[in-house]
């Protein structure tokens, strides 16, 4: 058996090789007995490792600690057992609570499509039945002969407030007799969106608002003043008396109307209108200013209609109260249609209060029976 050396380990035996030559006898003897035994015993060792294992052995077979590894594995798999049956058991559950939610939405949508349905189709009944009144009135008139201002106002009186006959029907009047339709084609203006419903721009909650609808009325409500003003200015200053005064009490509930663009309720609160207030406001006291000359403070058409008009639109003299009016609303129609103030002297201050009352009584009899027509 040869043992290898380190350069350094040869080094030092060659260094202390000639001290171990002069040892004295008895350490040599000494280190001579001692190596003898180390060799016996080292050679003992050898003859016992042959019956010996390599390795020790490691074996838990029938031990207590074979029984708790056991018992340990089995916790384990009875655990992920029990998660697996958990998350199987909340899938189910999920899946059919999801299954009885979208029979529920179905349903809700059939329902929901139902009422609409059933709700339109008396739309369409009362708009129909308006219709039918309209073609009989035409066919009642000399033929080929032209239309006139009176039978315009018949017309238009036939279809209101639905406007889906009273915007074709006021294209058609104020392209003939623009004087005379002026301020009642401003009053549509302002009152009206085209290509929507009736029911929708004028009673505008979630239960008569069509989806569909939402975004074009979210467009048209901030327009309908500005669309309307240029007509209810230039009735101000060219029309005769009547309507001119009438543009001025419409400029006039606009203005009131100010104080909702603060805090809409319903369908409105969705429109932010507030930004546009400061220009409005600017752009209707320009175009307000004059009508001091039109319809004095004090006058029996101011005192009659204007005031109690603008105390009925303004919110904070109303407090949104449920008789409160909205400005822009054709249910206020018979305030200009021009067959409301036949025999009416716009002088008197008791006949323009009478009108209004009517004015005002009618506005929420629609109101009421359009809302119910949309239940």
């Amino acid at each position: 058996m040869f043992t290898k050396y380190t350069p350094i380990g040869l080094g030092l035996l060659l260094l202390f090789g000639s001290q171990m030559v002069h040892a004295d006898t008895l350490e040599g003897y000494q280190n001579s007995t001692t190596r003898q035994q180390i060799e016996r015993m080292d050679e003992q060792s050898r003859l016992n490792a042959k019956d010996t294992p390599n390795s020790p052995s490691t074996g838990i077979q029938g031990s207590a600690l074979e029984g708790q590894l056991n018992r340990l594995r089995a916790e384990q798999e009875a655990e992920q057992e029990a998660k697996a049956a958990t998350a199987a058991k909340n899938q189910a559950e999920l899946e059919a609570r999801w299954a009885r939610e979208s029979v529920r939405m179905r349903e809700e949508a059939a329902l929901t499509d139902t009422v609409r349905a059933t709700t339109r189709a008396r739309e369409l009944q009362q708009i129909e039945s308006r219709q039918v009144s309209m073609r009989a009135y035409i066919n009642s008139l000399p033929a080929n002969t032209p239309m006139t201002i009176a039978n315009y106002d018949q017309l238009l009186d036939l279809a209101a407030p639905w406007s889906e006959l009273m915007l074709p029907m006021i294209e058609l009047a104020y392209r003939d007799y623009p004087q005379a339709f002026v301020v009642r084609y401003g009053f549509l203006k302002l009152s009206t969106c085209s290509g929507l419903r009736t029911v929708a721009v004028a009673v505008p909650n979630q239960q008569t608002i069509y989806d569909e609808e939402r975004k074009p009325l979210e467009e048209c409500y901030p327009q309908q003043l500005s669309a309307a003003l240029p007509y209810l200015d230039y009735a101000r200053q060219y029309a005769d008396p009547l309507d001119a005064a009438l543009a001025c009490a419409l400029m006039a509930g606009a203005h009131a109307d100010l104080a909702a663009f603060d805090s809409r309720s319903g369908f409105d609160a969705l429109i932010d209108v507030r930004p546009m207030r400061p220009r409005i406001a600017t752009w209707l006291n320009k175009r307000s200013l004059p009508c001091e000359a039109v319809v004095p403070t004090g006058s029996p058409f101011h005192t009659g209609l204007i005031e109690p008009f603008v105390r009925d639109v303004d919110a904070r003299a109303s407090g949104y109260r449920w008789d409160r009016v909205t400005i822009n609303s054709q249910f206020l129609w018979s305030m200009v249609a021009r067959t409301s103030w036949v025999g009416v002297d716009i002088k008197d201050p008791q006949a323009v209060a009478s009108l209004y009352s009517k004015v005002k009584a009618q506005y929420l009899a629609l109101h009421e029976n359009m809302f119910r027509l949309t239940r």
